[in-house]
């Protein structure tokens, strides 16, 4: 059994309180070795819970509507209306409460600009067609980028924040291949599910145990059995940037690897359309599956009309669904496209509002390429911005694949923050020896910031690279944020 910290001689199951600790952005965390699955279980935060019930509360209530039936509210509607509310009551707290941590993070770049345009969604009601499910579609969006910003700060470490991320990927697998109306392998064959877990193609492999490589296990299968043109590109792209991000003898390695598979497959005739773009004709393949006509249609016909602020956010979506004059053969019931959404729904403004975020994630993640896993970060960030464009993300009304997404921005955006504060308390700490110092070894030990071997095998703040991502001490941060991270 897996023993808590500070608790020698009781197992996980057995402790009365979980041992919280300040993390080093200011907010309480539990102390935790990450073992087993009811400790894990047992000390996930309510906006984590919050996370994993959405697509759960979903998958319940759902059900098949017609393109005309937009903005019908039913039964199940309100179902979901009703769960969103009870999270937006906790997100007020978060934000207007003391949990300076998850403020820290969500009003910087880049979410701050995520941020931004779900207020901007909210605002868009007062020039929308349907104000009242403009307001509801954003205020939505906005909740949930809360939770996942908050959730990532819960976890806090490397490892705990993909391993949660690996925990709501198996859960919208789960429930996109077992709904009550589909009990089927074959309900897989779609895009959003394999889009939503794209990430932890790359990253599920880092964690250790055999639960999470149980999980990575499953995560791998999804990506296969969901046959999804849109994600097997999203890997293709993604690999080759996780290569060019190498460094020394594995970037010769990889590049080598990466050139003897291409090689092969030509020499021996591989047809990579057949599995790359698996089902799909050569018609299909020019379009898109019929994306790359509507999008163009979209743009030249109604995008034109309203180009700055869009026609609202959730009404500008559905522009793909009530309005294309080739839905016969066509139909698509939204955007399948981050950049879309943001156009059509909020105009240029929001367009800039995506292209700002996208450049602040991806510009941090690379900033975090130099770390034993950083390759593989940059390699996820590349799939997730492929394969939003390819499906419904952060900019289009709540999925599973829009929780995903912003879930892996928000780890990149708390990675980049707790990287920075390190730096900030190295240079405030650096020239600080105590007197009473007999040696370097503690003079050294002195000068450390709090918390810095959390992030030492996976982000580049040390030497000591033994392990992608290990499993942390349980000493005690102090807060890290002074007045100037308020």
């Amino acid at each position: 059994m897996t023993s808590w910290p500070g608790k020698a001689g009781r197992n996980a199951f057995g402790t009365d309180t979980i041992p919280r600790r300040t993390t080093a952005i200011g907010v309480q965390a539990p102390v935790r070795r990450w073992g087993g699955i009811l400790s894990y279980i047992r000390g996930l935060s309510i906006s984590q819970w919050m996370l994993l019930l959405y697509p759960v509360v979903l998958a319940l209530v759902a059900r098949q509507r017609e393109p005309g039936e937009a903005f019908l509210v039913d039964r199940s509607a309100m179902v979901q209306v009703a769960f969103t509310a009870v999270c937006g009551v906790y997100v007020c707290v978060l934000l207007w409460g003391r949990s300076r941590g998850c403020r820290t993070v969500l009003f910087r770049r880049p979410m701050v600009w995520l941020f931004l345009y779900g207020v901007l969604g909210m605002v868009s009601a007062t020039w929308s067609g349907r104000p009242d499910f403009t307001l509801y579609r954003a205020a939505e969006l906005t909740i949930f980028l809360v939770l996942s910003v908050d959730a990532m700060i819960r976890a806090f470490e490397p490892a705990a924040m993909i391993k949660f991320q690996m925990v709501f990927a198996t859960v919208a697998i789960a429930l996109g291949a077992f709904v009550p109306s589909r009990l089927n392998m074959a309900a897989m064959h779609s895009s959003e599910v394999p889009g939503a877990v794209v990430a932890m193609v790359f990253l599920g492999s880092l964690v250790r145990g055999m639960l999470w490589r149980l999980l990575y296990v499953v995560v791998l299968v999804a990506v296969v059995f969901g046959t999804s043109s849109a994600t097997f590109v999203s890997l293709a792209v993604g690999f080759g940037w996780m290569m060019i991000s190498m460094r020394g003898r594995r970037a010769a390695a990889g590049a080598m690897i990466l050139a003897a598979i291409v090689g092969l497959g030509f020499a021996t005739g591989f047809d990579f359309d057949r599995y790359v773009f698996w089902g799909k004709s050569e018609q299909d393949i020019k379009t898109g599956s019929g994306r790359l006509l509507v999008w163009e249609w979209v743009i030249r016909e109604k995008v034109s009309e309203k180009p700055v602020l869009g026609y609202g956010f959730g009404v500008g979506e559905t522009l793909a669904r009530m309005s294309d004059p080739r839905e016969s053969t066509l139909q698509m019931m939204h955007m399948h496209s981050a950049g879309m959404s943001a156009l059509a729904n909020l105009g240029g403004v929001g367009l800039f509002l995506l292209l700002m975020t996208l450049l602040g994630v991806g510009r941090g993640a690379w900033k975090l390429s130099r770390a034993r896993a950083g390759p593989a970060l940059v390699g996820a960030t590349a799939a997730v911005f492929v394969n939003s464009q390819m499906i419904a993300s952060v900019t289009s009304t709540m999925s599973a694949a829009a929780i995903g997404h912003g879930l892996f921005f928000s780890m990149v955006a708390v990675s980049c923050f707790a990287v920075r504060r390190h730096r900030v308390n190295a240079q405030a700490t650096s020239t600080k020896v105590p007197e009473n110092a007999g040696n370097r070894s503690e003079a050294t030990t002195a000068s450390r910031p709090p918390g810095a071997s959390r992030w030492r095998s996976v982000l580049p703040v040390g030497r000591n690279r033994s392990s992608a991502i290990d499993h942390h001490s349980a000493r005690e941060v102090p807060p890290a944020l002074g007045k100037d991270g308020e």
